[in-house]
């Protein structure tokens, strides 16, 4: 496994002291160092994000957001678009990476981590496709269980709104 490999599809990408080469409380300039720029400021949260950063063997925007001790959450957009199927393919793809985490709970519910994957994606599409005549925000949340350190957040969002739909995975410092 070369060093690309590592990044894109180890299990580099799955630790919970971060996310691939960011790790929790590092400063903006440390993260603006570590690959897959041009980095560039979000002046809405005060942090920086990437347009090519690494998810499931591809790139995707990541956003890295900072508190008084460092780095404390990175979002991976995973999904941004109108078409429920892909909505849908993209949120299965983080509940395939985020079941190496352990036990799986979405919107509550326990996940069978080693669940059918036409079952699960057929699944989401069909909730995706439920009509929602009153335009309102829809949410499926979904978490790892087992996280260790017990300071780690990893939770995902399939959003469904009125401006299209959304996966975002995150990876959060409590």
């Amino acid at each position: 496994m070369g060093f690309l490999s590592n990044i894109f599809g180890s299990k580099k990408e799955t630790g919970t002291k971060g996310y691939a080469l960011w790790e929790f409380g590092m400063t903006p300039e440390q993260v603006s160092q570590g690959g897959f720029g041009p980095y560039r400021s979000v002046p809405e949260t005060g942090g920086l994000m990437i347009q090519g950063g690494p998810f499931g063997g591809k790139t995707a925007p990541i956003s890295f957001i900072f508190n008084p001790y460092g780095l404390h959450r990175i979002q991976i957009w995973v999904y941004e678009g109108n078409d429920p199927s892909q909505a849908a393919e993209a949120f299965y793809k983080v509940y395939d990476h985020m079941k190496f985490h352990g036990a799986l709970e979405c919107n509550g519910v326990s996940i069978d981590q080693f669940a059918e994957p036409d079952k699960v994606k057929q699944t989401l599409v069909s909730m995706m496709q439920m009509p929602n005549p009153d335009g309102v925000v829809r949410k499926i949340q979904m978490k790892a269980l087992d996280i260790k350190p017990e300071d780690v957040n990893v939770f995902s969002s399939l959003v469904d709104s009125p401006q299209g739909k959304f996966v975002f995975l995150y990876y959060s410092k409590k």
